[in-house]
């Protein structure tokens, strides 16, 4: 959601993961080793703020904000290493981006 007030932009997002399997055979009994069970599913919300420069600074763009604004725990399946359990989300994580 996005909220603009003059060359400034605010932004308040969110991203949903329902549950899943950390592996293709959809096993429910989790391993030690993470490589199948249930992983459940989370809801992160992050937010920013960005000012715009406008022409007389070739519309240069500043932003400035935070992913998983509440530093919550939670899980992701592995996709790239032939389905080898999960990994650990990325924490709380401050950021700054220009264009």
């Amino acid at each position: 959601m996005d909220y603009k007030l003059g060359s400034w932009t605010f932004n308040l997002n969110s991203d949903f993961q329902s549950s899943q399997f950390a592996d293709n055979a959809n096993t429910v009994k989790e391993s030690a080793d993470g490589s199948t069970g249930r992983i459940t599913g989370f809801m992160l919300w992050g937010a920013s703020v960005a000012y715009d420069f406008g022409p007389q600074m070739a519309d240069l763009n500043l932003a400035f904000g935070v992913k998983n604004i509440f530093d919550q725990d939670y899980f992701i399946r592995s996709y790239d290493d032939n389905n080898k359990g999960i990994y650990a989300g990325q924490p709380r994580t401050l950021y700054m981006q220009g264009r």
